[in-house]
Formats: C-alpha cells, structure tokens, sequence
C-alpha cells in the first residue's frame, strides 16, 4: 500500500478501497475470499483489528457488504466506490 493511502485516505476509504482492489472489473455481486487474516490485513492498511471491524460493521450496516467469517460479499461494487469516494472528507 502506498504511503499516500495510509496518510490521506480515511479507514473507510482505505478497507473499501481495499476491497475493491480485491474485486474483478465490473459491478456484478462478488464473493470474496479474504487472502489473510482480518488483523494482518487491518495492519497492512495502518488500521488497528478494531478500526477495520467498525469499518467493515459499518459498511454491513450500509448494506454495502455482507461478510462471513474471512469471506466477503460485495453486493454491488459501484455502491460501494460512491461510498467510499463520499468519505473522502471524512475522517
């Protein structure tokens, strides 16, 4: 991840952007296989395990995800962009 991500981009951005990174081209609903652990993940993205749960409960609560246990499904990954581009003033 680049520095820019970790200093500029809000924990929203960054988990949805993560995410996204994650997801093929397209807005087709995505399953998704979590390629690590969520606390190595949240640490990649400079973001303690406790940060990247909330993140992720509030993008289920958004109904933007589903997630169950390292599996994620991304509903509608256009959505899921806006929200994460609306967040951007948002820290």
């Amino acid at each position: 991840m680049e520095l820019r991500h970790l200093t500029v981009e809000s924990a929203d951005q960054r988990v949805a952007g993560y995410l996204l990174e994650l997801c093929p081209s397209g807005n087709s609903p995505v399953s998704l296989l979590l390629p690590a652990k969520k606390a190595m993940i949240a640490a990649r993205l400079g973001l303690t395990p406790e940060t990247f749960s909330r993140v992720l409960k509030r993008l289920r609560e958004e109904h933007l995800i589903a997630v169950e246990k390292l599996k994620i499904y991304i509903h509608r990954p256009s959505e899921l962009r806006q929200w994460a581009n609306s967040k951007s003033s948002t820290r």
